[in-house]
């Protein structure tokens, strides 16, 4: 009985679609860009500024923190390089990292 009734339903709901004279155009595809801002993150792999593309502050912590050093935090966070207080072999360290291409440019004990 239950499948004689969405049958039914089936069959209703297709003839009314053919009833309104539904034609599938075919829709050209394009090209489409999402991008997710997460604050603190900004977009990955960079976001835009100014007409330049720069890694956020937290990104480059990651960044310093697989350079070998632990407890990065940030100290500025003011382009074009970001500075960081890290911890090294016992020891603190101001690191200096480029905020466009990620590279280490810098470290100096405390």
């Amino acid at each position: 009985m239950m499948k004689l009734r969405n049958f039914m339903l089936a069959a209703a709901a297709a003839l009314m679609i053919a009833a309104t004279g539904y034609t599938a155009t075919p829709v050209k595809a394009q090209d489409v860009d999402i991008y997710i801002d997460i604050p603190g993150f900004g977009r990955m792999p960079g976001y835009e500024y100014g007409g330049r593309r720069y890694i956020s502050c937290r990104h480059g912590a990651r960044i310093v923190d697989r350079r070998g050093y632990s407890r990065v935090r940030p100290i500025d966070c003011n382009r074009p390089f970001y500075r960081y207080r890290a911890r090294r072999e016992g020891d603190w360290w101001i690191v200096r990292l480029n905020a466009r291409n990620g590279r280490v440019v810098g470290a100096r004990p405390l």
